[in-house]
């Protein structure tokens, strides 16, 4: 489709899981929504759940390079959203993509198709029978009784035993206690989508969690952003699955998310003193702490605020277009 032409064309669409927008897109790289998207089209835009997809193919439906599909599909095999399959030898091999579904809908064949025919059957007169011809006619089994079992609930209702009247009676859970034990189940969910929740998990994380706030005196506002941090760090990621986990490693956690903050501060701000510098700004100093320029009697720190410290570098040197770089 040109670029001039955005005209949307007659239904003609792709089913694509409410799960996706409503769970599964806060938690997925750009890359793997991409490539996410080209496998569901090339799937389920066909009435199947698997399909011959070649790498050159998702290149070119993404526009991504060669190294960023091969690491989105192995990202999104790791959180269980789809199956890679590699038949063949090599120079030959084929490769294919399955969707990971919890209906078990057989590969290559279609999906039921939609009734068009609302004609309702024609109706038949049955015939009475006389006493005693279905005697020998099968008794109808009527559908027994299963017994209630404790099921495991799944990722979307990991949080019903939260607001059941049994634990408000048992536990007074505040709202801010199920916001932070409901980030704690997204981040379950980003190591894998479809990760199960044992019985009775979410209400012992909720009272861990409010040992933390009102025994260990944490601060709400930073467990929710530890646990908003947590996916971003590839060590501590997968160790923190329980509430318990992140009671007792609370401390190293924020130590570790500070850092790693003030890591990616100061890369930011280096990224735009580099390119002022890269403009012929020569005498200009890029540092560890800040930006200093011995000549010009000038010196900044990343601890400003952004925004102030690419104001101040502009204004002393006179650069009018970087304001697409305070964004």
């Amino acid at each position: 489709m040109s670029q001039e032409n955005h005209t949307i064309p007659a239904p003609n669409y792709t089913q694509i899981p409410n799960l996706l927008f409503d769970e599964m897109l806060p938690f997925l790289k750009e890359t793997e929504l991409k490539v996410l998207l080209v496998i569901y089209r090339k799937t389920f835009g066909w009435h199947k759940t698997r399909d011959q997809i070649s790498l050159t193919q998702l290149q070119e439906k993404t526009g991504l390079a060669k190294q960023r599909v091969i690491k989105a599909t192995r990202s999104l095999v790791e959180k269980g959203l789809i199956i890679k399959n590699i038949t063949g030898k090599n120079g030959s091999q084929k490769t294919e993509y399955d969707i990971v579904m919890d209906q078990k809908v057989p590969s290559y064949k279609s999906y039921p198709e939609p009734v068009t025919d609302c004609t309702p059957p024609p109706v038949t007169k049955s015939t009475p029978q006389k006493k005693g011809l279905n005697k020998y006619k099968e008794k109808e089994s009527k559908p027994k009784k299963i017994p209630k079992t404790s099921e495991q609930p799944n990722n979307t209702e990991a949080l019903a035993s939260l607001d059941s009247k049994e634990s408000h009676n048992t536990f007074p859970f505040s709202v801010e206690i199920k916001e932070i034990v409901h980030l704690l189940i997204r981040s379950l969910k980003l190591l894998k989508f479809d990760y199960k929740i044992k019985p009775k998990d979410d209400v012992k994380w909720a009272k861990e969690v409010d040992r933390m706030i009102r025994l260990d005196k944490r601060n709400p506002e930073i467990i929710k952003k530890i646990l908003k941090w947590l996916p971003k760090c590839d060590f501590w990621h997968p160790n923190i699955k329980s509430g318990n986990k992140l009671r007792k490693q609370f401390d190293t956690l924020e130590i570790e998310m500070n850092k790693q903050n003030e890591k990616d501060r100061s890369e930011r701000y280096k990224a735009f003193a580099y390119k002022v510098k890269k403009a012929g700004l020569n005498s200009l100093n890029v540092s560890q702490q800040g930006v200093y320029d011995k000549s010009n009697n000038f010196e900044l720190s990343y601890k400003m605020p952004y925004e102030d410290f690419c104001r101040s570098i502009a204004n002393k040197y006179g650069i009018t277009d970087y304001y697409g770089d305070m964004q």
